[in-house]
């Protein structure tokens, strides 16, 4: 099913066109955080690096961060949207979709705290915490700070996972026939659900294994999840009749 661009709801496009976007301006600001891929690139799993790296970029850091937030709240924007789908519904797909909605952009509010604690790193490494912490403490003390945030970001990959499988299952049944936007449902259950709880619960779990391989595999899992999130942007903003409330006309 499909509508027409002339009868695609205004909100919707936003929505959509706010949902690419965000997906754009992440991939940016990952691009170009300071100690990541094309910036003084270190071993993320070794924290002194990682907290070197943002120290030494630090006002790219800063950049970065705030950039990373806003992309993240434009897509909950976005996603926020398709809870005009469910609204008045009853069911098991309509309550999987909410569900999936809601635990979704909880865990990019888990994110958004994780990113701060990445600016508080920052800022400890150039300006200091006032008297109470010596300058040969600080980089400890900012790695006490660094590993908070990491422990939340596997809370976000937790909630994110779980609410993955419910998001694109209530997603899968709006559509009959097999197309790219059914498919980056699947792709949410299968590879960012399922793919990123067997990281957690299994993966993570092997003796001795490479804490780089993991990283490795949620990262991918989680690019695989964006471009998941693009492809729904894409049919919200050209009027894809699936992602728009029934009987809704502009």
């Amino acid at each position: 099913m499909s509508t027409s661009m002339s009868s695609v709801l205004p909100e919707n496009k936003t929505a959509g066109l706010s949902l690419v976007l965000g997906v754009v301006l992440l991939f940016f600001a990952i691009l170009l955080y300071p100690g990541g891929i094309l910036i003084d690139s270190v071993d993320q799993t070794n924290f002194s690096d990682a907290i070197n790296a943002m120290a030494d970029n630090a006002n790219l850091a800063h950049a970065m961060t705030l950039l990373l937030m806003i992309a993240i709240l434009m897509e909950a924007y976005g996603l926020l949207a398709l809870l005009r789908l469910t609204a008045g519904k009853a069911g098991l797909a309509n309550a999987a979709l909410r569900f999936g909605i809601g635990g979704i952009v909880f865990g990019w509010g888990l994110y958004i705290v994780e990113l701060g604690t990445w600016h508080m790193v920052a800022h400890i490494m150039t300006h200091g915490v006032g008297g109470q912490v010596t300058e040969s403490k600080l980089e400890d003390y900012a790695v006490t700070v660094f590993s908070m945030g990491g422990a939340v970001h596997i809370a976000f990959l937790s909630v994110a996972s779980i609410a993955s499988i419910f998001l694109g299952l209530g997603l899968a049944s709006r559509f009959g026939a097999m197309n790219i936007y059914k498919l980056a449902a699947y792709g949410m259950v299968f590879v960012v659900g399922l793919g990123g709880l067997f990281n957690l619960v299994v993966v993570q779990h092997i003796h001795d294994i490479d804490l780089n391989l993991i990283a490795a595999i949620s990262n991918a899992i989680l690019s695989i999840g964006a471009i998941c999130y693009f492809v729904f942007g894409v049919g919200m903003y050209f009027g894809r009749s699936e992602f728009t409330p029934d009987g809704a006309s502009g």
